[in-house]
């Protein structure tokens, strides 16, 4: 079985500045995530534990991950800041929101900084080095789109999760609240599998499989190819992120990933490196696309 190369971005370091701006919006994060969780009335139940638990882990990893391995680290923290922001803006506190936006634009700088040095250093032909970039914020972005989606089955607290058990329930699914929790837990699967880019090809697959269940108890296909039309809408949003998913199952995640991290620093056995990635090298140039 061949070896996969990875390029690897130790020599790449997080700006300064972004370093201290990020830091400091995530400490502010955690301090009113904190006074919210112990002494306002909105955040309850597991809420009131899981919000102020990952805001404290995203500034841990921030701080100490990102030095280290920015792409591990920007991935990580970046989610679970995500995800404590999602949980506050459906229970409307305000304060929590506010500043989350502020250190969401700070990863924002953060990662456009990094681009910017890496496009700077590559060897890579221009296009190249833009087409794998596109490629990792888009599939960033369709990963983290599920967020949205696991946040209100398992950290939202009780009053979510009811609200969303009523839901499976009038769609006809059997066990609702059982397979509230596993609809959340495949999709916050996906959020690191894709978004994150562990195991990428399996999650490609899992993710496709995972849309046309849903697909099929949500009633979609009936009502057309159509964005929104019913209740439940139709098949154009699940197809569109069924084919988005299912494209990764060619060309893995890229160098900005957990995949790469883990074939970088020999983690993963080399049996299982093809669920990451193909069976070629990643980096080799692409001579037969002839881009110029």
């Amino acid at each position: 079985m061949s070896e996969i190369a990875v390029d690897s971005f130790n020599d790449l370091q997080q700006g300064r500045i972004s370093t201290r701006l990020l830091t400091a919006t995530l400490m502010g994060v955690c301090l009113i995530t904190l006074y919210a969780a112990i002494f306002g009335q909105q955040m309850q139940d597991v809420a009131r534990i899981a919000c102020p638990l990952m805001s404290i882990m995203a500034l841990l990893i921030a701080g100490w991950g990102m030095p280290r391995n920015f792409p591990v680290g920007f991935l990580a923290s970046a989610l679970l800041l995500l995800i404590n922001w999602r949980v506050a803006a459906m229970l409307d506190l305000r304060p929590v929101m506010i500043v989350s936006s502020i250190a969401a634009c700070a990863y924002l700088v953060s990662i456009a900084g990094f681009i910017r040095r890496d496009w700077s250093i590559s060897s890579q032909a221009p296009s190249v080095t833009g087409l794998h970039w596109q490629m990792t914020v888009v599939r960033i972005y369709f990963g983290f789109d599920m967020v949205g989606h696991f946040t209100e089955k398992l950290f939202a607290g009780s009053a979510s999760f009811q609200h969303m058990v009523g839901i499976f329930s009038q769609l006809g699914v059997p066990a609702p609240a059982t397979f509230v929790v596993l609809a959340g837990l495949c999709e916050l699967g996906i959020a690191i599998g894709i978004g994150m880019g562990l195991l990428t090809r399996l999650s490609a697959v899992a993710a496709t499989l995972y849309f046309l269940v849903a697909n099929h108890f949500g009633a979609h296909f009936a009502n057309g190819f159509t964005w929104s039309n019913g209740p439940t809408g139709g098949w154009e949003y699940p197809l569109l992120m069924s084919v988005f998913y299912l494209s990764f199952m060619l060309s893995g995640a890229g160098r900005f990933s957990l995949d790469a991290w883990l074939v970088q620093e020999g983690r993963l056995p080399a049996s299982l490196r093809w669920l990451c990635a193909p069976q070629f090298t990643v980096n080799r140039p692409c001579v037969a696309l002839n881009i110029h």
